[in-house]
């Protein structure tokens, strides 16, 4: 799998090891969530995208860490020995505690940071979680909800075009003038 934009802003999704997924980001947002206690990540350039039902029973994933759209990377996967592979060594390696999350259901979290050129410590990734607290309600799936939307875009913009509201503006804009 792999994604990119060449715009200088891109989000970026690659492996080449099966069960790890690398996901990078500048100049967008990306996030990721996650249930310390089930194996599933769920990763959207939106961070709503993540907080959405993943059964029928309505379970949602309970975590949410966004990238840094400055610059971060991100390996979520099988666990992997932090002298393997890992920025130790480097003489930007940071070394202010493990380096990475491991969840209780066996899937690691390590990060590194292009703005600091290091890897970002367990605490730091702590600090940022977010806890979700609700998802979206599950969709018909027989229901084409982009369709529907589609279908609605013109009458939605007449309604625009003749509202007072705009008009109004458009005065107070070319009265300025």
């Amino acid at each position: 799998m792999r994604t990119y934009n060449s715009d200088g802003e891109s989000n970026i999704l690659f492996s080449f090891v099966k069960g790890v997924v690398v996901i990078a980001s500048k100049g967008q947002p990306m996030s990721i969530s996650y249930d310390p206690k089930y194996p599933l990540c769920l990763f959207a350039s939106e961070a709503a995208a993540v907080a959405v039902q993943v059964d029928k029973n309505g379970r949602w994933l309970t975590n949410r860490l966004d990238l840094d759209s400055k610059g971060e990377i991100i390996r979520l996967g099988k666990e992997r020995a932090l002298d393997d592979g890992s920025f130790i060594g480097n003489k930007h390696t940071n070394h202010c505690g493990a380096a990475r999350l491991l969840l209780p259901s066996g899937i690691e979290i390590r990060s590194y940071s292009l703005v600091n050129c290091s890897e970002s410590p367990e605490e730091n990734l702590l600090r940022r979680i977010v806890r979700i607290e609700s998802s979206a309600p599950l969709c018909d799936a027989t229901v084409d909800l982009v369709a529907q939307d589609l279908k609605d875009v013109p009458s939605v913009l007449y309604y625009i075009s003749q509202s007072q509201f705009i008009l109004s503006l458009h005065t107070d804009y070319c009265s300025d003038q």
